[in-house]
């Protein structure tokens, strides 16, 4: 016999989260971050699982707010790695100079490195505007640890969602919009793929 997520004991709502997510519940991320609750028009419930949300945000009358969502949802490496993968399905739409950042990402997210974090952080810092490429590039070198060789500073933890969330908004933004609806799609399905238990 399965279990649906409304028979979940606080016993078992007290397991680690899988690895793609901050919080296994939906109310967890709600509770240690308030914000993200203003910045959705719906609810979750108690015992929510962030993949059955996201789809019912996709169903809403806002439903980039889904996208936004996941890029909280998800820890940082992923939250980045689903951003590339987004941005990656729209590169015709960016600006010629976000095709070697998002190489470097795609570096990154399969080997998150120093070296590579730090490097995003100076392409991002010295870029001429800011891209979706440019916010995504932000997104990982903000996404653990000093952003430069010797830096003590310490970075909020949740800089790297809202970068995420620019890169993806302002990427999709950038459509015609006869093709942003599919592509919102797109991205809603990447995100259930990468918000499932």
């Amino acid at each position: 016999m399965s279990l649906g997520p409304g028979d979940w004991s606080v016993a078992d709502r007290t397991q680690p989260p899988p690895r793609n997510l901050r919080f296994p519940l939906v109310m967890d991320l709600c509770r240690v971050l308030p914000d993200i609750e203003e910045m959705l028009q719906i609810e979750a419930d108690d015992t929510e699982l962030p993949e059955h949300f996201v789809r019912r945000l996709a169903e809403s009358p806002t439903p980039e707010e889904a996208l936004t969502f996941t890029a909280y949802a998800l820890n940082s490496h992923m939250a980045v790695w689903w951003g590339h993968d987004c941005l990656a399905r729209i590169s015709s739409w960016l600006p010629p100079e976000d095709a070697d950042i998002l190489e470097l990402i795609s570096d990154w997210v399969h080997r998150p490195v120093d070296p590579i974090r730090h490097r995003l952080a100076e392409l991002a810092k010295g870029a001429a505007a800011t891209t979706p490429a440019v916010w995504l590039a932000f997104g990982a070198a903000w996404s653990g640890g000093p952003i430069e060789p010797g830096d003590t500073t310490r970075v909020p933890a949740f800089r790297t969602p809202q970068a995420v969330n620019a890169a993806v908004l302002s990427g999709l933004a950038r459509g015609h919009p006869r093709a942003r609806r599919e592509t919102l799609n797109q991205f809603v399905d990447l995100a259930i793929e990468f918000t499932r238990a």
